[in-house]
Order: C-alpha cells, then structure tokens, then sequence
C-alpha cells in the first residue's frame, strides 16, 4: 500500500492538528474520570452528568471529524473513520 504524505510546508499544521485533537481527547478523559469518581462518591448531580455526557459527544464528533479530514487521502483509512462516524453521529434537530 503506497503511502500518502503531505507535501513538507503541510506538516506544521498537520502536527498542530493531530495535537489539538490529542489535547481535546486528554481533557475529555479527565472531565470524564472526573464525572465517574463524583458519581461513586455520591456527589454526581443529574446536571454535571449530563454535561459529562454531553461533552464527550460534541468532543467525539470533533474528534472524528478531524481525522477524517487528516486521513481524507488514504482510501482504507477514510472508509474505516467514515464507518465509524456514521456509526456514532446521533440524529440532530
């Protein structure tokens, strides 16, 4: 299977890409463990959870999306992270 690279002046902004979605993943399982511990104690409120589970959605999404976009030139990539999108995305409005 051939490779596919960007050009080099693409690589600054394809690093900066992957760490942002790498920050926003880092976060979400914070806010998440955070969330799991709170409810073990007791101290989870229907309100925060639901903001948990919020958040992690709309990050999953994001997340998702700019993967597909990354990897849009690798055929077996794209169909993989396609799959997957449709497979999580939930109807909206």
């Amino acid at each position: 299977m051939k490779s596919v690279r960007p050009p080099g002046r693409h690589l600054p902004a394809l690093a900066f890409q992957l760490e942002a979605c790498h920050g926003e993943l880092q976060v979400t399982h914070a806010h998440i463990d955070a969330a799991i511990a709170e409810h073990f104690e007791g101290a989870l409120s229907p309100e925060d959870a639901s903001i948990a589970e919020w958040w992690a959605t709309e990050s999953r999404g994001r997340i998702v999306a700019a993967c597909l976009q990354l990897h849009a030139g690798s055929n077996e990539l794209m169909l993989e992270i396609c799959g997957r999108w449709l497979g999580l995305r939930e109807p909206r409005g």
